[in-house]
C-alpha cells in the first residue's frame, strides 16, 4: 500500500499511473473505497476532486510495486477558442503530418507551442482560422465558432488581411472592440495577438476601397499597435501579445524610422511565421500567459510518494539505433525548399557494431554512432530507434536528435527528414510528427548544409503532447547526401521527454 499525502493545498482530480507490472490498482480516500471515472493501462484517474487534507491510499495488487517520482493532479484547464487569419489556421488538423487522431501538432503550431511550455494548462477546443479574412469576417463567425464551446479565454489574432486590403486603423479597432465585447459576453476574456506584420517598415502606398483615402499602411499598423496596448491597460479581460515584437530585433537598425529588423528565418515571407518564428511565438506567449493561467488555473502540485527504479527524463532508456542505406531513384519534383536529385543505389557501414544498445545510464545523455559512407555512390543513410512507453495523459515531451560530420573526403549533406511515429500496444499507429526538413545547423538551426571540418548539428522538435496509450516511439532519420559524397558521420542518440521548462512537464516513466 502507498499513501500520499499532498505537499501544499489543492483540490483537483487525482491521476495514478501504473506500474507496468501492475495493471490494476484499488484507491481509498479518507478510508472509503473512491470512485473512478477511468481506469485503463496507463493508470486511473479519480471521479471526484480530492482536498490536500484527504489521506489517499493507494492499494497495488503486486508485491513491490511501487510509482516513481510524483503522484499528478490534473487540474480542469482554461477553456480555449482560438479565432482568426491563415496564421491560426497554420497548426491545425489539415496540416498535421499524420491527421486525427494526434491533434495539433505540427511545425508551425504556436498555440501548441505554448501550452506545452505552460504545462498543458489550455484545453483547445476548436481553431477557427480562416485564411485571408479580415476581423470583421472573424467577427462575423463568432457565434458559430465560438458561442457553442463556452470558452474561458479568446484568442483573437488578426490584422494583416484587413489593412493590406485598404481598411483604416479605427475600422479594424471597432471589429477587435465588437469581439472583445461578445467575448464578455459569454463570460470569456479576450487575448488578441494581433499579426506579425504590425510592426513592419516596408509596407506600402495606397488608395482605400472603403473610402478613397490614401494611407500610408505601416503607419496604420503602428495605430493599431497603440490602440491595443491601450486597451490592454483599461479594459478589464482584455489582454494584448505582441507578436510582431517577437519577430524582430529591436537592437538593429534600418532606417531612421525604424522598429528594428527581422530576425533572420522567423518568417516564411513577410506575415507568416516559419517553423522556427512559431516556436519563438509560443515561447514567448507561454511566459507572458502564465501568469494569467495561474489564476485561471492552479499550478500543478504533487503528492508525496515512493517509487523503485523510474527514469522521468526519456522514453529511451535502453533503446537500439540501427543504421541502414538506400536509394532515391527518382528526382523529387514537388515544392520542397531543396528537392531531392539522387538517383544512384549505395550501401554504408556502421563502424564498431552494427546495433548499438544505450548504456551510458543516465537519462537525457548521448551516445555517438559513427556511419561512415563506404562506397562513393551512397544515397543516404537511414537510422531508426524505437524504445519507451509512455504511463498516462498529458505528457508534455520533445525529442532531439544531432548529426554530426566528422570529416568529408567529398561531397556533403543534402537534406535530412526525420520522423516520429507513437504507437499503442498493439503497434498501431497513434499518430505521426515530420521534423528537420532541412539542412541542420547548430547556431541558426536551419538550411545551412553540413560540410565536414568537423561540422555539427542539433535538431529538435517543438514541445509536443505524447498520445495517450503511446506504448512505442518509433524514430526515424535519412540523411541525404550529394551523389558519390564520401562522409563520416556521427549520429548522437536520440533523447526525449528532456525536462528544461518547469517541473509540470515531468513524465512516469
Amino acid at each position: 500500500m502507498q499513501i500520499v499525502q499532498s505537499d501544499r493545498p489543492f483540490q483537483g482530480q487525482v491521476f495514478f499511473p501504473l506500474p507496468p507490472h501492475d495493471l490494476t490498482a484499488s484507491v481509498r480516500v479518507n478510508g472509503v473505497n473512491a470512485a473512478i471515472s477511468k481506469q485503463s493501462i496507463t493508470g486511473i484517474t479519480l471521479a471526484n476532486p480530492v482536498n490536500s487534507t484527504d489521506v489517499v491510499e493507494v492499494t497495488y495488487n503486486t508485491i513491490g510495486s511501487g510509482i516513481s517520482g510524483e503522484i499528478r493532479m490534473l487540474f480542469q484547464k482554461a477553456r480555449v477558442v482560438a479565432i482568426g487569419d491563415s496564421i491560426t489556421w497554420y497548426g491545425t488538423d489539415e496540416l498535421t503530418v499524420g491527421g486525427k487522431p494526434f491533434r495539433g501538432i505540427t511545425e508551425r503550431s504556436w498555440l501548441d507551442h505554448a501550452n506545452a511550455l505552460m504545462g498543458q494548462r489550455m484545453n483547445i477546443l476548436n481553431r477557427a482560422g480562416v485564411s485571408g479574412e479580415r476581423i470583421d469576417q472573424i467577427r462575423a463567425r463568432f457565434t458559430r465558432d465560438v458561442v457553442p464551446f463556452r470558452p474561458t479565454l479568446v484568442v483573437l489574432q488578426g490584422g494583416s488581411n484587413d489593412l493590406d486590403q485598404g481598411y483604416s486603423a479605427e475600422q479594424v479597432w471597432q471589429s477587435v472592440m465588437s469581439t472583445y465585447r461578445a467575448s464578455r459576453a459569454i463570460g470569456a476574456d479576450l487575448l488578441y495577438v494581433g499579426t506579425a506584420g504590425m510592426n513592419r517598415t516596408n509596407a506600402g502606398t495606397g488608395v482605400s476601397p472603403i473610402d478613397g483615402v490614401q494611407y500610408l499602411e505601416s503607419q496604420e499598423f503602428a495605430k493599431l499597435l497603440t490602440y491595443a496596448r491601450k486597451a490592454a491597460r483599461t479594459l478589464p479581460g482584455f489582454m494584448y501579445f505582441d507578436m510582431a515584437a517577437i519577430m524582430r530585433d529591436y537592437t538593429a537598425s534600418t532606417g531612421s524610422t525604424s522598429t528594428g529588423a527581422v530576425i533572420p528565418n522567423v518568417l516564411v515571407d513577410s506575415t507568416h511565421p516559419s517553423p522556427y518564428g512559431a516556436y519563438l511565438m509560443g515561447s514567448a506567449l507561454a511566459t507572458f500567459l502564465t501568469p494569467y493561467m495561474a489564476g485561471v488555473v492552479p499550478d500543478r502540485g504533487t503528492l508525496n510518494g515512493y517509487g523503485s527504479n523510474g527514469d522521468q527524463s526519456s522514453l529511451f532508456g535502453n533503446k537500439l539505433m540501427i543504421g541502414t542505406a538506400g536509394a532515391v531513384t527518382a528526382p523529387n519534383t514537388g515544392s520542397t525548399p531543396d528537392p531531392i536529385n539522387i538517383t544512384r543505389s549505395g550501401s554504408i557501414v556502421v563502424t564498431g557494431a552494427s546495433t548499438v544498445a544505450r548504456t551510458d545510464g543516465g537519462p537525457g545523455k548521448q551516445l555517438l554512432l559513427p556511419i561512415s559512407g563506404a562506397a562513393a555512390t551512397t544515397d543516404y543513410v537511414q537510422l531508426a530507434a524505437s524504445g519507451g512507453y509512455s504511463k498516462g495523459a498529458g505528457i508534455a515531451a520533445f525529442f532531439e536528435a544531432g548529426l554530426q560530420v566528422t570529416a568529408a573526403t567529398s561531397g556533403n549533406i543534402l537534406k535530412t527528414v526525420a520522423e516520429l511515429k507513437f504507437l499503442d500496444s498493439g503497434g498501431a499507429t497513434l499518430g505521426t510528427v515530420a521534423f528537420g526538413k532541412s539542412h541542420w545547423n547548430a547556431t541558426t538551426d536551419d538550411l545551412t548544409g553540413l560540410t565536414g571540418t568537423p561540422d555539427f548539428g542539433l535538431k529538435r522538435t517543438p514541445e509536443m503532447l505524447v498520445p495517450v496509450g503511446t506504448t512505442t516511439v518509433a524514430f526515424t532519420l535519412r540523411i541525404h547526401t550529394t551523389v558519390g559524397a564520401q562522409l563520416t558521420l556521427g549520429v548522437t542518440d536520440l533523447g526525449g521527454l528532456v525536462d528544461t521548462v518547469t517541473p509540470s512537464l515531468n513524465a512516469f516513466m
